[in-house]
């Protein structure tokens, strides 16, 4: 009271001040001082507001502002507001301090953001009621000189809060006025403000487009609401049908602001023709508004937004009926935004609109909504049409449609507009290609399967390919799905080439995902419609019969992609109960595996995925298994006809891979029937997809244990040392210890006497009555296909295309390591002729077919491996001097990496140790590319290999070691060198003696002092005085191998 009797007395800044901070210190309450408080501040206001020439009068307005600001905050603003006179004058002071149009001749152009913000905070408080006050409502002229006043301010003010403020105290003004014919009269011009502030700049934030709505919003209740307008508007009736159409067409409302009604003041109060004129005002200003914030950034603004059509919706639906369909599809796109909070509200507004609705508002509802949503899509196909990119607005426009596809009904369009949907569907989703390089994985509740990715023409980003997918699939499941397949089925089955089969044929897939509620947006819940079992076999039966399967048509490998696609679907959709139609599809997916295409193959894979997932078997090779004997069926008649179905072949091939070795022998019919095949047919289309199949046969027979033998001795020299051992017959010589051949044979001899063990003299190297306890009768049958696979595959080496010849050598080789030695021997006995003839055929013309050389020399030393001592005489008469044809042909070549090593130093030589030596060199890893080099590195496999199996080759270790030293030298390539040295380490094997005074002379070798003075010293030089040193020549080429080689046989010594 003090402060106040000082401030009565004498008013200054620094009582003001000090009064503020008191006040700000009070809680809220009933004071009786405050009418002496707010008196002597109204009059200072008053006093002070005539003095604006000088800065400190100014300051003492701001601080007087200041006081009352503080004093209405804490004082109980419903007293003042109930003395009418006190209020009223307050606002005019408060008004009067407010900036002008000529702000020269204002005291609010001097006044500080901060007295500005002070001025529009006490309005708001003033004007902050529960209920309205009457004496504005009283007085027309007062409050649209008050609207316009702060509109000026939300409009021009150059502080942003207070723009906001303005807009705060002008939608508090709004509400306290609360008379229809008072607002009516200022509703034009404030719609309009307000109408260019949503719109403004976004560099104002969001604050104020977000108040202007919701003042936009207020003022709309209170003057268009339908019980205010009651005797303007009348409720609709079912015969009613132009009840909520656009009463002018969006094409000629100008894009500007709204206009004003008319000058006549009659008319302008409450009149048919008002109403009319406001809703075209209206229809112009909700449908910018509701384009421009439906995708704001900011949440507040959608937020705001949604407010504003739930008042339209709820409260206005009559009389702005042109203005529904603008805030109803708002409404429904906001129900699609990222925000739980605005999906919720806009849920809640929908079934709120929904359940206030009489039943003829619903029926025209639902007409009309039909007919937008064709419209919608037909517009968006017109814009797709033109191939621009339209991304940004087609995501905004499809968001439209799954609001209308989730919460209105459009069943009427979707079963009797179905071929308009599918054509402007097919436009819009206009496939551009399926990328083969990116694989799209799809995750399901069982798993996760991996199709192509679809690139569209239209759509870029997975967001956006997302939701047209999902506003097909929406599609599907509120229409029938039975209408979408009919009218899909017959497009496909036109004979126009124009036709878009690969978009119908996605939208099938999505129709079928759709009608099983797979994958449908979240915030949607159709009616429950599944995918019926009958529906399902007839959409299958009319997939089957269409013309897309066979790719010798010349049709397109994305067709057949997506057909697979959709019976995976159908699976998928039916799950337990696709059983029945298993069979009825199984080897039309399981065909499609041989196809040549990728697309093709994996949609395959991926379809009998998703059917095993359905039919409840654990992965595809069990599905695959327990269905064999109905698909070995299907493959034997086809192979039987191999005329009509030329890629069967690749299809038992891409079966043997995808259903593993286990139901192998339930293929032995349609194995049967491929040998019968290759007899009947052996032309070069038939015959290398026969030779790939028997290729994947052989590789998914298990090999059996033996691998590359051991050095031992023939059964002949063991046959005499055991005579010898009998007999007592002593040789003289210790070292002749030759082991058994064998642990059976060790374990017979010491089962029964010696006597029996040799009786019959000679052993025999095979018996073919002996028994074969070791097979089963199944893997009998197998051996058998086997070894008539490569009977057929020894035929077709000679064929004179090289990938079918190289097929057939490849296939042989692999073929001949599953097969036991009983059954090899026999088989490699009788083959034999024919391989070596082979063999020189193609020696003899080696330059023009050299790669079927390297498969022959391959298999050859696949041979050497599994057969060993059993092959040495013959491989010494017929491939060794093949060999050296070879080389005589084919010398080897330079090599730049082999170049660079010979400059070596004498410590890296007197490095090189035993252990390091026998371990493949990191040269050994580097890949040859020349096809000659890759021969002679078969060539030495091949050699090595026979040398290490067998003692009979050691007649001609010279001459292999004369051939074969030129590998030696470090100009050849790195891996040729490493198996030359394996090569060379197995000939000492054999005989050490003489090789070495090769390796000597190679490696500049001195020989040792003598260990007595009586036996001769050899001259440093006296190797070269040997005959080895004319067949080798200059010995500094080999120094660096030569150097290992010796330094591992002194080692083994």
């Amino acid at each position: 009271m003090s402060l106040i009797s000082m401030l009565m007395r004498k008013q200054d800044a620094k009582t003001l001040d000090l009064v503020a901070q008191e006040l700000a210190a009070l809680p809220r309450g009933d004071y009786m001082w405050m009418n002496i408080l707010l008196l002597q501040v109204y009059q200072a206001l008053i006093q002070e507001s005539n003095k604006v020439t000088r800065t400190s009068t100014v300051h003492l307005i701001e601080s007087l502002l200041a006081v009352l600001d503080k004093a209405l905050a804490i004082c109980h603003i419903e007293t003042i507001q109930r003395t009418e006179g006190q209020c009223f004058k307050l606002l005019q002071c408060l008004f009067n301090l407010m900036p002008k149009v000529d702000k020269s001749a204002s005291v609010g152009a001097l006044l500080t953001d901060d007295g500005r913000l002070s001025i529009l905070k006490s309005i708001h408080a003033l004007c902050t009621s529960p209920s309205p006050l009457p004496f504005l409502s009283s007085s027309v002229p007062f409050v649209a000189y008050m609207v316009s006043a702060l509109i000026l301010c939300a409009q021009t003010d150059s502080n942003r809060m207070c723009r906001v403020h303005a807009l705060e105290a002008l939608t508090s003004i709004v509400a306290a006025v609360d008379d229809a014919h008072v607002l009516t009269q200022v509703f034009p011009g404030l719609t309009s403000a307000l109408f260019q502030l949503v719109l403004g700049d976004y560099k104002l934030g969001s604050k104020l487009p977000a108040q202007a709505l919701l003042c936009l919003t207020q003022a709309t209740v209170l003057v268009l609401q339908d019980t205010r307008c009651s005797d303007l508007v009348t409720a609709p009736n079912l015969s009613d049908l132009d009840f909520l159409a656009p009463r002018i067409p969006s094409s000629v409302l100008s894009p500007s602001a709204p206009r004003s009604s008319s000058s006549d003041f009659p008319n302008l109060l409450r009149s048919p023709d008002w109403l009319s004129t406001s809703q075209t005002n209206m229809d112009v200003l909700v449908t910018r508004v509701c384009a421009h914030c439906r995708h704001h950034a900011k949440l507040r603004v959608r937020t705001a937004l949604l407010h504003f059509c739930r008042a339209l919706l709820l409260h206005c639906r009559l009389s702005l009926a042109p203005s529904f369909f603008p805030a109803y599809e708002t409404a429904l796109a906001l129900g699609q935004d990222p925000i739980a909070s605005i999906q919720a509200t806009a849920a809640a507004t929908l079934a709120h609109l929904n359940a206030e609705m009489t039943p003829s508002e619903q029926v025209l509802l639902h007409s009309y909504a039909s007919t937008r949503f064709l419209d919608h899509v037909d517009t968006l196909a017109k814009k797709c049409a033109v191939e621009l990119d339209l991304e940004a607005e087609a995501i905004s426009m499809l968001q439209l449609c799954i609001g209308y596809l989730a919460a209105a009904p459009v069943q009427l369009v979707l079963e009797t507009q179905v071929d308009r949907l599918l054509r402007g569907w097919c436009r819009i989703l206009k496939v551009d290609a399926v990328d083969a390089q990116v694989l799209a994985h799809v995750t399901y509740d069982q798993g996760s399967v991996a199709y192509y990715r679809k690139r569209f023409v239209h759509f870029r980003t997975d967001d956006a390919i997302h939701m047209a997918a999902a506003v097909v699939r929406l599609m599907g499941a509120a229409g029938s799905i039975l209408v979408f397949v009919d009218a899909t089925l017959q497009d496909l089955n036109r004979s126009d080439p124009t036709r878009p089969v690969v978009e119908s044929l996605f939208l099938l897939n999505h129709f079928v995902l759709g009608a099983a509620h797979i994958d449908l947006p979240l915030s949607t819940h159709p009616a429950r419609r599944r995918l019926d079992i009958h529906v399902a076999g007839y959409l299958l039966d009319g997939l089957l019969r269409l013309p897309y399967w066979s790719h010798d048509a010349g049709n397109d490998d994305e067709c057949q992609s997506l057909l697979l696609e959709i019976v995976g679907s159908v699976a998928q959709a039916l799950g337990a109960q696709f059983s029945p139609l298993l069979m009825h599809v199984l080897y039309v997916v399981v065909e499609q595996l041989g196809r040549p295409s990728k697309l093709v193959q994996q949609a395959a894979v991926a379809t009998l995925q998703r059917m095993a997932w359905a039919c409840a078997y654990d992965s595809v090779p069990s599905l695959l298994h327990d269905n064999m004997d109905y698909v070995v069926d299907l493959l034997c008649n086809r192979l039987a006809e191999l005329e009509a179905y030329p890629h069967t072949p690749f299809v038992v091939e891409a079966l043997l891979k995808q259903a593993g070795s286990t139901p192998l022998p339930l293929l032995e019919e349609a194995v049967k029937a491929v040998v019968r095949t290759v007899d009947a047919h052996v032309t070069t289309q038939h015959t290398i997809g026969l030779l790939r199949v028997m290729k994947v046969i052989v590789a998914n027979e298990p090999n059996p244990s033996h691998g590359v033998q051991s050095p031992l001795p023939s059964k002949v020299d063991a046959f005499v040392h055991e005579m010898n051992a009998l007999f007592h017959v002593d040789t003289g010589d210790d070292d002749d210890e030759i082991p058994s051949t064998d642990t059976g044979a060790t374990e017979s001899a010491e089962a029964s006497p010696l006597a029996d063990q040799v009786k019959g003299a000679m052993p025999i190297e095979f018996d073919p009555a002996a028994p074969q306890s070791s097979t089963s009768k199944g893997h009998q049958g197998m051996t058998k296909l086997v070894q008539d696979i490569v009977v057929r595959c020894t035929y077709f080496t000679a064929a004179p295309d090289v990938t079918t010849s190289c097929l057939a050598w490849q296939v042989l080789q692999e073929a001949l390591a599953v097969l036991q030695l009983d059954v090899l021997r026999p088989l490699v006995h009788r083959i034999w002729p024919m391989l070596t003839k082979r063999l020189a055929a193609l020696v003899a013309t080696a330059e023009k077919y050299k790669p079927m050389l390297l498969a022959a020399v391959q298999c050859f030393a696949s041979l050497a491996s599994l057969c060993g001592d059993f092959i040495g005489d013959k491989f010494i008469e017929t491939i060794w001097p093949q060999f050296k044809a070879i080389l005589v042909r084919f010398p080897p070549s330079a090599s730049t990496l082999a170049r660079a090593e010979l400059d070596v130093s004498p410590v890296a030589l007197a490095t090189d140790t035993p252990a390091s030596s026998s371990q493949p060199p990191p040269s050994s890893s580097i890949r040859l590319h020349a096809l000659v080099d890759q021969i002679h590195v078969a060539m030495l496999v091949c050699l090595e290999r026979m040398c290490s199996a067998t003692d009979v080759v050691s007649s001609i270790a010279r001459d292999v070691a004369s051939s074969c030293q030129r590998f030696l030298a470090s100009s050849s390539p790195p891996p040729l060198q490493d198996h030359a040295r394996t090569l060379f380490l197995a000939l000492a094997r054999l005989n050490p003696d003489e090789l070495f005074p090769r390796l000597a002379y190679m490696a500049s070798y001195a020989p040792p002092p003598p260990p007595s003075a009586r036996f001769p010293a050899y001259s440093p030089h006296a190797i070269r005085n040997t005959v080895v040193a004319e067949s080798v020549g200059p010995p500094h080429a080999y120094a660096r191998n030569a150097t290992r080689l010796l330094a591992v046989l002194q080692s083994v010594r």
